[in-house]
C-alpha cells in the first residue's frame, strides 16, 4: 500500500512539473503531421511576391482559401503554415500553384485547429485572364472584379463567391458547398452541385445558364432571360409568380436561357 502511495505521489509531482514546463513554453501548441509522418509544431509564415504578367492560372491545392482579385500589379500572397506549404511558378505567362500534402489533420493537446492556408492572387484592372482552373479539396474560393474568358473549378468542401466583373464561360463542380454569383456578366455557365445551394443575383446573361443540383436550392434573382426550363424531382419550381411541382418550360428554345434542374430541393427564379 505504501509503495502504491509513493508511486502516486511521484506521478502527481511529475505531472505538476510537466504542466509547469508546458505553461512556460506557451501551453498546447497546434501540431500537424508532415510528409515524413512526424508531428511538427505549426507556425504561420507570410510570403509576398510580385509576379510577371500572367494570362492563365492553374491551382491544384488540398487545403487552402483562394482569392483572385484586382490589385495594382500582378502578385501573389501566401499565408502559409510550415507544413503543407503551397508552391508556385510562372512559365509562359501561366501561374501554377500546387500543394502536395494536406495538413488538415492538425491539432494540439486540446486539438486546437491551426488556420488553413490562404492564397491571394492580384491582377491589374486592365488584365484579361484567358483561362483559370481551380482544383481545391478543402477551402473557399473568392473571385472579385475579374475579367475571365474561361473558368473551371472543382471543389470538395467549401463555398465559391464570384462578385462583379465578367466570367464569359464557366464550368463549376462542387461536392459540398454553396455557389454565390453576384453582379456578374456571363455568356455561358454550367454548374453541378451535390450538396449546396446555387444563387445568382443581378448580373447579365448573354446565352445560357445550366445548373444541375442534387440536394440544394437553385435560385436566380434579377437576371433577364427569354427562355426558362425548371425541373425538380422532389421539390417545387417557381418562375416569378407561377409555382408548380411539375416542370415549368417557357420559350426553352430561346436565349438567353436559364435552365435549373434539381433532385431534392426547389428551383426559384425571381
Amino acid at each position: 500500500m505504501k509503495k502504491l502511495i509513493k508511486f502516486g505521489v511521484v506521478l502527481f509531482v511529475g505531472g505538476l512539473i510537466a504542466t509547469f514546463i508546458g505553461w512556460r513554453m506557451g501551453g498546447a501548441q497546434p501540431v500537424a503531421v508532415g510528409k515524413d509522418w512526424r508531428p511538427k509544431i505549426v507556425h504561420e509564415e507570410v510570403r509576398n511576391k510580385t509576379l510577371p504578367t500572367i494570362t492563365e492560372i492553374d491551382l491544384d491545392v488540398t487545403d487552402a482559401n483562394i482569392a483572385i482579385q484586382r490589385g495594382k500589379r500582378y502578385g501573389i500572397r501566401l499565408e502559409d503554415r510550415n507544413v503543407g506549404k503551397p508552391t508556385y511558378r510562372v512559365s509562359h505567362q501561366k501561374l501554377t500553384v500546387t500543394q502536395d500534402w494536406s495538413d488538415s489533420f492538425s491539432g494540439g493537446i486540446d486539438w486546437q485547429a491551426a488556420p488553413v492556408h490562404n492564397i491571394i492572387i492580384t491582377v491589374p484592372e486592365s488584365a484579361v485572364l484567358t483561362n483559370v482552373k481551380i482544383n481545391n479539396a478543402n477551402g473557399q474560393i473568392n473571385l472579385t472584379d475579374n475579367y475571365i474568358n474561361r473558368l473551371e473549378t472543382s471543389q470538395g468542401d467549401g463555398d465559391l463567391f464570384a462578385t462583379r466583373g465578367t466570367i464569359k464561360n464557366f464550368k463549376l463542380n462542387s461536392n459540398d458547398g454553396n455557389v454565390h454569383l453576384t453582379q456578374l456578366r456571363v455568356t455561358n455557365g454550367q454548374a453541378k452541385l451535390r450538396d449546396g445551394s446555387f444563387e445568382m443575383d443581378s448580373g447579365k446573361l448573354t446565352n445560357k445558364l445550366a445548373v444541375n443540383n442534387y440536394d440544394g436550392l437553385n435560385r436566380v434573382n434579377g437576371v433577364a432571360a427569354k427562355g426558362y426550363y425548371l425541373q425538380t424531382t422532389n421539390g417545387k419550381n417557381r418562375l416569378k409568380s407561377k409555382t408548380s411541382a411539375s416542370p415549368i418550360i417557357h420559350h426553352a428554345d430561346q436565349t438567353p436561357l436559364i435552365k435549373l434542374i434539381n433532385h431534392d430541393a426547389n428551383n426559384v427564379i425571381n
